[in-house]
C-alpha cells in the first residue's frame, strides 16, 4: 500500500496524473425537428461521436488532516479537444437536440388553465424553441444564451400592476420571486451539457 503524505515520492504523480486521461463524449443528432415540429412524426437520431478531449487534472490548495491522515483539495479539469482522436469531427459541427428547458416548462404550464400560467406559457413558446442548434463547444463548455423575458400580465389582471419583477434573465427572475438556492451557472444566462457538473472545481476527500 502506497502511503501519501508531504514528502512522499508520489505527490507529484498525485497532483497531476503522469499519464493521459481522455473523455469520449457522443451525442444524439435530430434529423427531422420539421416533422416533429408540423407533422408529429417521431424523432430520428443520428448518434455522433466520438468527440474526444483530453482531460488534464491538477490539485492544488492541499491541505493535510494530520490527526486524521487525510488530504483535501481543490481540483481543476481543464479540457483539449483532440480532432485526431475524433475521427475528424470538429468542434464547429452543428448538434441538434432536444431544448430540455422547454420540455420540462411544457410539463409545468403547457397544460395549466390558470391565466398567469398560460400567459408564462405564451412567452416561452414565443421565445424559445422546442430544438436547440449549436456548434458541439457550445454544447458542451462555452453554453449557448438563454433569452431574456418580459411578461406582461395587464390582459389578465388589468387591475393589478403584476409585471414587476418578471422582466429579464430567467435568474433576475427567479431571484425577484425569491426562490432560494438557484443554480449559479444561471448568472451567465447561459446553458451547456456540463454546466451543474461539478467538473469545474471540487474539494475532495481522501481517507
Amino acid at each position: 500500500m502506497l502511503m501519501l503524505s508531504e514528502n512522499s515520492k508520489t505527490l507529484t504523480s498525485f497532483i497531476k496524473a503522469p499519464v493521459p486521461i481522455y473523455m469520449q463524449i457522443y451525442l444524439f443528432n435530430v434529423t427531422n425537428p420539421d416533422a416533429i415540429r408540423f407533422h408529429g412524426a417521431k424523432p430520428i437520431l443520428k448518434e455522433v461521436g466520438p468527440y474526444t478531449y483530453r482531460e488534464v487534472r491538477e490539485k492544488f490548495d492541499l491541505v493535510w488532516g494530520h490527526d486524521d491522515g487525510s488530504v483535501s483539495y481543490q481540483q481543476n479539469f481543464t479540457f483539449f479537444f483532440d480532432e485526431e482522436m475524433s475521427n475528424g469531427l470538429k468542434e464547429t459541427d452543428y448538434i441538434t437536440t432536444i431544448n430540455a428547458v422547454m420540455v420540462v416548462a411544457s410539463q409545468v404550464f403547457g397544460n395549466e388553465t390558470n391565466p398567469i400560467l398560460r400567459t408564462v406559457w405564451s412567452q416561452l413558446e414565443k421565445e424559445m424553441d422546442l430544438f436547440e442548434s449549436h456548434v458541439v463547444r457550445e454544447l458542451l463548455f462555452e453554453g449557448y444564451p438563454l433569452p431574456e423575458f418580459d411578461f406582461d400580465f395587464s390582459e389578465v389582471l388589468p387591475q393589478l400592476n403584476f409585471t414587476e419583477g418578471w422582466s429579464g434573465t430567467i435568474y433576475e427572475i427567479l431571484e425577484a420571486m425569491g426562490v432560494p438556492d438557484i443554480p449559479e451557472f444561471l448568472q451567465d444566462n447561459k446553458m451547456c451539457l456540463m454546466y451543474g457538473v461539478s467538473y469545474w472545481l471540487k474539494c475532495v476527500r481522501v481517507p
